[in-house]
């Protein structure tokens, strides 16, 4: 996919497969997702490892993110994502950048929720999730939308002095 991509010159084409790339991740996610379920089943269940309950508005299909990294391109995003969910009780995302806020908002809510694993509980701490999509902080709807549909997401900020930033890029 990511090869017809690069070789699509249409801009519009290649938004086509960046959409379809980013579908297709989100069904691997939820099929490792059920796949996971069943194994737990089948094993009679963790004791230590269980779903946490849901909140008010979560589905079984994954809850809504607690932070999200924003920042501008070259600051670090990338690399902060990844020590974060290194971590044991932080689960990844479908794929780091889901770009909801800016480029897909119009799919919904529940199209994002599918974004995100079900929260888990582990030795009495509730798993947290999350994503890192830098482009939100330029996009001018973002900062509304996400007021609006993860008002209690924690966003990180990453920054970087500009002419380093620019010898880097």
């Amino acid at each position: 996919m990511r090869q017809e991509q690069r070789a699509a010159k249409d801009k519009a084409k290649r938004s086509e497969y960046r959409n379809r790339e980013e579908s297709v991740q989100q069904e691997i996610l939820q099929l490792e997702r059920e796949l996971g379920i069943a194994k737990e089943r089948r094993a009679g269940g963790s004791p230590a490892i269980r779903p946490a309950p849901r909140a008010e508005g979560e589905t079984e299909r994954g809850a809504l993110p607690d932070f999200v990294v924003i920042g501008g391109k070259k600051c670090g995003t990338i690399f902060l994502y990844h020590l974060l969910t290194q971590h044991p009780l932080v689960e990844r995302a479908a794929g780091k950048e889901v770009h909801f806020f800016n480029r897909s908002f119009d799919e919904g809510i529940e199209w994002y929720r599918r974004c995100f694993p079900t929260p888990r509980w582990k030795d009495g701490r509730r798993s947290i999730t999350g994503e890192a999509t830098p482009e939100y902080l330029h996009h001018p709807l973002a900062p509304e939308r996400m007021a609006k549909v993860i008002p209690q997401a924690r966003l990180i900020v990453l920054l970087r002095n500009p002419v380093d930033r620019a010898y880097s890029d």
